[in-house]
């Protein structure tokens, strides 16, 4: 897993340099003076899984509200199921109707408010993380906050109910303002 540890942390190096010194980062440009990074938990290994994609027979449009009161257009794609301290959890996972190479997969769980961003994280995966045609890697120490989490101008999709999970996920990205 060393391997890997060492992606993530190249991606939280990056996503860092943005936040600090890309235009159309969500930090406000008077923060950006004392920025020195995001927070995250340390990488987990047991967060890691290589996971089936059980895709819907039937893919529903839904419209998922978001932070600005409006709502986006998403497709229920498909469904991930994992185990966590022994116990079976499911995501969906969506497709906006504007990108429909890459999956979304929105979640909140018990450390959402404390730890983590309140209305909950994010997963983006692309191709990149498909193993083969119907495996994906699911990492949770790749969830991040939402734009909104920094800046409440940018527009954030809210999780759906189906992907609030009642179980801690100590992986990914902590909330910024502690």
């Amino acid at each position: 897993m060393q391997k890997r540890s060492e992606k993530i942390q190249k991606t939280r190096t990056e996503r860092d340099s943005f936040f600090k010194d890309n235009y159309s980062s969500p930090i406000k440009k008077w923060e950006r003076f004392t920025f020195t990074g995001l927070k995250y938990f340390p990488f987990d290994e047991r967060y890691y899984f290589e996971l089936p994609l059980l895709e819907f027979k039937n893919k529903e449009n839904i419209k998922v509200p978001d932070n600005m009161g409006r709502s986006q257009n998403y497709i229920r794609w498909g469904a991930f199921h994992f185990e966590i301290n022994e116990q079976t959890f499911s995501l969906t996972a969506y497709k906006h109707l504007a990108s429909s190479s890459k999956l979304w997969l929105p979640l909140k769980d018990k450390t959402s408010g404390n730890q983590t961003y309140g209305a909950g994280r994010y997963i983006n995966l692309n191709e990149s993380d498909k193993r083969n045609e119907t495996t994906w890697i699911v990492d949770f120490n790749m969830a991040h906050n939402p734009s909104c989490a920094y800046n409440p101008d940018f527009v954030c999709p809210h999780i759906p109910v189906e992907n609030i999970l009642e179980i801690t996920i100590e992986a990914g990205e902590k909330v910024f303002y502690l």
